[in-house]
C-alpha cells in the first residue's frame, strides 16, 4: 500500500461509523418512520429516508436521519406546514424523544431520539423540474447519488466530508458558506476519488466552472466563485452556497495536503493559549442578545450584514479593521474585530484635492473656518492638506454613539439589540466576557487566525 493509501486507511478507521452506531441509528430511524407512517396515513403519499443516512455517507459521531413527508401538490400550505409539525412532534414525544422547531424555507422539526438526531421535513411529491419548495429536489438528489455513486466511492465521500469538516469548510448554511453533503457526493462522482479531486482542485483558478454543463449558468452568473450544475436541476448551481473565501481555503488545503499528506488533516487541532497571542494586539468586541431561537440562516445573514456595516463605520473614522468574525450561542451574539489600534491619536492628517482642482478653494475656505483644524492648509506634492482634531479617538466610544443613534448600517432585525450592545476594547475584559459566555474557543481561534489544515501542514513537516 502506498503512503497516501496508508494515510487514508488510517483516517477511514477513525471516521467510519461503528457497527453499533449504525444499528442504533437504524433502530431509531425505522421506529420513527413506522410511527410516522401510521400517523400520516391518509394525508401523506409516502415517507422516505433522505440525506447522508439514506445514501450511506454518514460520518462517525453524526448520527442524523432526514425523514421526508411527501404530500400531494393539492395539499395546502397550512396542512403542509402546521400538520407536519403537530403530528411529528406528537410522535417524537410519544417515543420518549425531545424536539425543537427549525426553519429553512419553511418550518421543520428537529427531534432527538435515543441519541439520534432526526429531521422531519415536509415536501411535495412533484415531477422533476416542477419544484414548489426547495426541498422537493432532495428525493431526486438521493436517487441520483444512490444510482451514480459506486460502492467503493462511499469511503471517498466520507474522507472528503471529514477533511472539510475538520477545517470548517463543510456545510452550506450561511454561517459556514461551505460545501454541502450533496456537493461532496457530486465531486466524488465526477472525479472518482479524493486524491483525484484534490489534484484537480489544487490547480483550480477562480472563478471555477466545472464541466460544459455548467457553462450556461456561468453566463447567468459570471461572478460566482464556483459553479457545478445540479444534474437533477440543470438550472441550479449546486455550489451556490460556497463563498470565495471557503473555495480559496479548499484550493489551498488541496495544495497543502498533496505536498505533505497526513492523517492530521482529518483531525481538529486546538488553538494556542490566547494569553500569548494577545500581546500588542487591538480587539473590539460587540456583545448583544442571542436570538438563538430564530432561523439560523436568517440570523446569520443579519449578523454578516451588521458586521460589515460596523466595519465600514470603523474604517470611515480611521479605525483600520484588519478582520472580523462572529459567534452565536444560547447566551449571546458577539462580533469581534481586530483593529490596527482601538485608540487613535488626537490629530489626523486630512487630505484635500490638488491645488489645480476646481474644488481647491472650497477645501481652503472650509479648513480656514473650521474649529477642528489646528494647522494648514498647506501644499505637498501639489495636493492640499491640513491637520485636524479627530472627532473620535476611541473605537468603543465611536460605536456607542453611532449605534445608539441609528447611524450605522445594520440589519433591521438586530438594530435595537445593537443599540444596547456591550462594547469592550480592553483585552482582559474581552477575555472575561467571552469566557463567561462559553465562547473561549472562538476567541482562541480568532486570535490564532490559522486554519486547521495549515496547523496540520505544520505538524506534518
Amino acid at each position: 500500500m502506498s503512503r497516501l493509501g496508508s494515510i487514508l486507511s488510517q483516517a477511514l478507521a477513525e471516521i467510519r461509523p461503528a457497527k453499533e452506531e449504525m444499528e442504533k441509528t437504524s433502530k431509531a430511524a425505522n421506529l420513527l418512520r413506522e410511527r410516522l407512517s401510521e400517523a400520516f396515513s391518509g394525508t401523506a403519499l409516502r415517507i422516505t429516508f433522505e440525506g447522508s443516512y439514506a445514501k450511506g455517507t454518514m460520518l462517525r459521531g453524526r448520527s442524523e436521519v432526514d425523514i421526508f413527508i411527501h404530500y400531494p401538490v393539492t395539499v395546502g400550505w397550512e396542512v403542509f406546514s402546521d400538520h407536519t409539525i403537530k403530528i411529528s412532534t406528537s410522535v417524537i414525544s410519544s417515543l420518549g424523544g425531545s424536539y425543537r422547531l427549525r426553519f429553512a424555507e419553511h418550518p421543520y422539526v428537529e427531534g432527538f431520539l435515543d441519541g439520534v438526531t432526526v429531521n422531519v421535513v415536509p415536501c411535495y411529491a412533484v415531477d422533476r423540474g416542477r419544484w414548489i419548495t426547495a426541498v422537493d429536489r432532495t428525493p431526486y438528489h438521493t436517487e441520483y447519488v444512490r444510482k451514480n455513486l459506486r460502492p467503493e466511492q462511499v469511503d471517498e465521500v466520507l474522507l472528503l466530508k471529514s477533511l472539510l469538516m475538520a477545517s470548517d469548510l463543510y456545510g452550506a448554511e450561511i454561517r459556514i458558506a461551505g460545501f454541502s453533503g450533496y456537493m461532496c457526493e457530486l465531486l466524488i462522482i465526477r472525479y472518482g476519488s479524493l486524491e483525484n479531486l484534490l489534484s484537480e482542485a489544487s490547480r483550480w483558478r477562480v472563478p471555477v466552472t466545472l464541466g460544459p454543463e455548467s457553462e450556461r449558468l456561468r453566463e447567468k452568473d459570471p461572478y460566482a466563485p464556483i459553479i457545478l450544475a445540479d444534474p437533477v436541476d440543470p438550472e441550479r448551481n449546486t455550489a451556490a452556497a460556497i463563498s470565495l473565501d471557503k473555495l480559496s481555503h479548499f484550493i489551498l488545503l488541496s495544495k497543502a495536503f498533496l505536498r505533505r499528506p497526513s492523517v492530521n488533516y482529518f483531525r481538529r487541532h486546538p488553538p494556542v493559549d490566547f494569553t500569548v497571542s494577545c500581546r500588542g494586539r487591538s480587539l473590539l468586541a460587540v456583545s448583544f442578545d442571542s436570538f438563538a431561537e430564530r432561523s439560523p440562516d436568517v440570523l446569520w445573514g443579519e449578523i454578516r450584514r451588521s458586521g460589515e456595516g460596523i466595519a465600514r463605520a470603523l474604517n470611515h473614522y480611521g479605525f483600520n479593521v484588519l478582520r472580523w468574525d462572529a459567534c452565536l450561542n444560547e447566551l449571546a451574539t458577539v462580533i469581534l474585530y481586530e483593529l490596527s489600534d482601538v485608540r487613535l491619536g488626537e490629530l489626523m492628517l486630512h487630505g484635500g484635492p490638488p491645488a489645480s482642482n476646481e474644488r481647491a478653494m472650497d477645501f481652503v475656505e472650509k479648513a480656514l473656518s473650521s474649529q477642528e483644524v489646528v494647522a494648514g492648509p498647506w501644499i505637498k506634492g501639489g495636493r492640499l492638506y491640513c491637520l485636524k482634531r479627530r472627532r473620535y479617538t476611541s473605537a468603543a466610544e465611536l460605536l456607542r454613539e453611532k449605534l445608539s443613534g441609528g447611524e450605522v448600517s445594520v440589519a433591521r432585525g438586530l438594530a435595537d439589540a445593537l443599540k444596547k450592545a456591550r462594547l469592550l476594547e480592553n483585552l482582559d475584559e474581552i477575555a472575561g466576557e467571552l469566557t463567561s459566555l462559553k465562547m473561549e474557543s472562538f476567541l482562541k481561534e480568532f486570535l490564532e487566525a490559522c486554519p486547521n489544515y495549515l496547523k496540520a501542514y505544520r505538524l506534518s513537516s
